[in-house]
């Protein structure tokens, strides 16, 4: 409805303007592009909203650090919806070397708009190696950004309330990840 209008006010101006035949020939073929919507005028097309950047590239691979997965982490992850993403990967924990593996995902409150940054909440659960032995466990709900360009390169940046069995009193946490898209 709302580009119908548009359209019509656009018409109606551009109408008003014409003052000869081959300007309205040259009306018939104008193109707006207005907040990411692609409407061509007087034609028998309509191209609609361009989708999302999570829509164009669902898949990711990504290197973070001090998230779910511990100090250093790495990931794959894929929306399956523009608004919901889900996640696996495993890192290591400290300077020991333990092993975290880990599973969550994240909805993405704008995520269907055509807009590359978006916020989002999420939970995570992961199990941790003590010494060659799977004994420990968190739950990670972060809150964060997470952007994505139309080269394919991702950022996400959140704070985290963290519940672990090894660190006690400690519940806020967060990450940083780096990656690419496909």
């Amino acid at each position: 409805m709302k580009t119908a209008i548009f359209t019509i006010c656009i018409l109606a101006s551009s109408l008003a303007m014409a003052s000869d035949k081959d300007s309205l020939k040259t009306q018939n073929n104008l193109i707006a592009d207005f907040n990411s919507v692609d409407i061509e005028m007087l034609g028998d097309k309509k191209k609609g909203i361009r989708p999302s950047l999570r829509q164009e590239k669902p898949l990711g691979i990504n290197l973070g650090a001090f998230g779910p997965g511990g100090m250093v982490s790495g990931s794959l992850d894929g929306f399956v919806t523009p608004n919901i993403a889900l996640e696996g990967g495993a890192g290591i924990r400290n300077m020991d070397a333990d092993v975290s593996y880990f599973v969550g995902a994240r909805y993405h409150l704008l995520g269907k708009w055509p807009i590359p940054i978006t916020p989002y909440v999420g939970i995570y659960t992961a199990a941790h190696n003590n010494e060659r032995k799977i004994d420990f466990h968190s739950v990670y709900v972060p809150v964060g950004l997470h952007r994505i360009k139309k080269s394919g390169f991702n950022w996400a940046a959140e704070v985290a309330y963290e519940k672990n069995d090894f660190k006690e009193g400690k519940n806020l946490s967060g990450s940083f990840k780096i990656g690419y898209r496909f």
